[in-house]
């Protein structure tokens, strides 16, 4: 059997895969997991905060926009406590 010449194109597959699966990721925990596996009892997730901070006008989980600002708040007051000791 001859060896087998591959090409450019046989190479990008895995890195095509690769961006599919981390894509795939991505929105599963956007959507499953933000919106279906955290309830509005809950604290709120990073994933929330972090769209608070960056005033991204949209929602990334199950909490409103008030008590993001609210626990955003409470847990920059609880830093500033600390780091004055």
């Amino acid at each position: 059997m001859p060896k087998q010449e591959l090409e450019l194109r046989d190479y990008l597959g895995a890195v095509a895969v690769w961006c599919v699966f981390f894509a795939f990721l991505f929105v599963f925990s956007i959507t499953i997991l933000n919106f279906c596996c955290v309830s509005k009892k809950d604290d709120v997730t990073v994933l929330e905060e972090w769209g608070h901070r960056k005033k991204l006008k949209m929602r990334l989980g199950p909490h409103r926009p008030s008590v993001i600002a609210r626990a955003a708040y409470q847990k920059e007051f609880k830093e500033d406590e600390n780091n004055k000791k």
